[in-house]
């Protein structure tokens, strides 16, 4: 499980970029403030970068975004 804790844009780029290899078939990457409504930052990475890129589905959105990733095949 990887939880990602930031506000802005470029460091929850950062932070995805540097556990997205990392992580194993069916872990869990929770992030924390990308439902928030001073965040735009981190929820346009998730939108960009999960969702249309990847095109994962949340498995949960409050009080957090909860991603299987990579999803289990």
């Amino acid at each position: 499980m990887a939880h990602i804790d930031c506000d802005i844009q470029p460091a929850v780029t950062y932070s995805w970029d540097r556990i997205n290899s990392y992580t194993v078939p069916g872990g869990y990457v929770v992030f924390d403030d990308a439902t928030e409504a001073s965040c735009l930052g981190a929820t346009e990475v998730v939108e960009r970068e999960l969702i249309q890129k990847k095109g994962l589905c949340s498995e949960q959105i409050y009080p957090h975004y909860v991603f299987r990733y990579p999803p289990l095949t």
